[in-house]
């Protein structure tokens, strides 16, 4: 028994098995490396449309590799019955990686309302392609899935599903555990066995050869080797517009770090959805801040902030990753601001990250009941910033680093000279 359940099979498996016994199913994909969830009450009918739903995302950006770069690590569609539209209805909700998609499941697969579920289908992937990915050229995109990708072909397949699913199961299908086990008919057996099974489980080490000289091969990297970190709602965060970055005392004599948006609105859901998703304490300190001095030799006190997530320690089982973020510039006159935010710091070790708005009056206004707790702050010297640290996207074409006279190749130069011979 030990040795079946240390079969190395386990270790290919993408997902948990999933007996369908809950009350709420919740399907499970990955497209670009972005997790796809699409959550439902559980129905028969409503099971096979929620299969159908998730194939047509899968068809759309089955072969879509090129031109196309998620900004989101998770989309999640709670999917509702709505007997009073026609096929489906999809509604947007505040964080830019959750929709509701309602559907009347009743007509969701008549054939005579096929051009109407098109239509909407449309709605419901541009909904999605709008608000969670970003496209150099929408047109070029377009046409390559549409005249190249033989979509039209796929999607017909998906809209078919209910005919295929009732050839493949019969009319009446076992679906959900329930359908398989009834504790009224069913017959009980007591268990002998007085302790439980010691299984010792061996854990078979595969080795792999890999050839160090070989380049990944991006375009052809499959969808579940392809990983998404983002804690930045890029929706959110581009109508927002970030301002600027500051620090005070707050009323309980701790530090607090402000991000103020021009649109206060917006900026608030940016932090409702980090306290939904994180919580009011950032104990694993996933949103990763680090401010960068030294960008400027012409002007000095000048320095960045760089939000984005924090992946270390994060175990990366894929062979690409896409990591999201935003930075802002301070073009401060002295340093006396970034000088008492580093004693600060230094004598707090933690610090509560509030949005912020700015008055009549040109003073920072926190909302202090959106604060998120953090600990790490990271303040470095730009010339310090190497070509594999996070840190060097914030950098530019063009920027002219201070660099101490102590310091021989320094490592952000060769971060520079990349960047200089791209713009080329």
């Amino acid at each position: 028994m030990s040795n079946i359940v240390s079969q190395p099979i386990k270790n290919q498996f993408l997902y948990e098995t999933d007996f369908l016994n809950r009350e709420e199913i919740t399907f499970k994909s990955k497209i670009l490396g972005v997790k796809i969830e699409l959550i439902f009450d559980k129905d028969k009918e409503m099971f096979l449309v929620a299969e159908s739903i998730l194939a047509l995302m899968e068809s759309f950006f089955s072969t879509s590799f090129e031109n196309i770069v998620p900004t989101t690590e998770k989309i999640k569609i709670f999917l509702k019955e709505n007997s009073q539209i026609e096929t489906l209805k999809t509604t947007p909700l505040d964080q830019s990686n959750e929709f509701v998609l309602e559907v009347n499941k009743g007509d969701y697969f008549r054939f005579e309302l096929r051009d109407k579920l098109w239509k909407n289908s449309l709605n419901f992937i541009a909904s999605i392609l709008s608000r969670n990915f970003f496209i150099d050229n929408y047109n070029e995109f377009l046409k390559n899935i549409f005249e190249k990708e033989e979509v039209y072909h796929r999607v017909s397949l998906v809209y078919n599903h209910q005919l295929f699913a009732q050839d493949f199961y019969g009319d009446n299908p076992k679906i959900f555990f329930e359908d398989w086990y009834n504790e009224k008919k069913n017959k009980k057996y007591k268990n002998l066995r007085k302790q439980p099974m010691n299984l010792a489980v061996k854990e078979f080490e595969i080795k792999e050869e890999i050839d160090s000289k070989k380049n990944i091969d991006f375009k052809n990297t499959p969808h579940n080797k392809r990983n998404v970190y983002s804690v930045i709602d890029n929706t959110l965060w581009d109508n927002a517009n970030w301002k600027a970055f500051g620090f005070l005392i707050d009323r309980n004599n701790e530090l607090g770090l402000t991000i103020l948006f021009e649109n206060f609105e917006e900026g608030k859901k940016i932090f409702d959805g980090w306290r939904k998703n994180i919580g009011e304490d950032d104990e694993k300190e996933r949103i990763r801040i680090s401010v960068i001095k030294g960008i400027s030799i012409e002007n000095p006190h000048w320095y960045r902030v760089h939000i984005t997530s924090n992946i270390n320690g994060v175990e990366k089982d894929g062979d690409e990753f896409i990591l999201a973020s935003k930075s802002h510039e301070l073009n401060a006159l002295n340093s006396r601001n970034l000088d008492n935010l580093t004693q600060l710091y230094e004598k707090f070790n933690s610090y509560t990250l509030y949005p912020a708005s700015m008055n009549s009056s040109g003073q920072f206004v926190p909302d202090l009941t959106r604060g998120i707790k953090k600990k790490e702050l990271i303040i470095k010297n730009a010339w310090e910033i190497s070509l594999n640290n996070i840190d060097s996207v914030i950098l530019k074409e063009g920027d002219d680093i201070i660099i101490p006279e102590n310091i021989e190749n320094a490592p952000v130069l060769e971060v520079l000279t990349l960047k200089n011979n791209r713009a080329k």
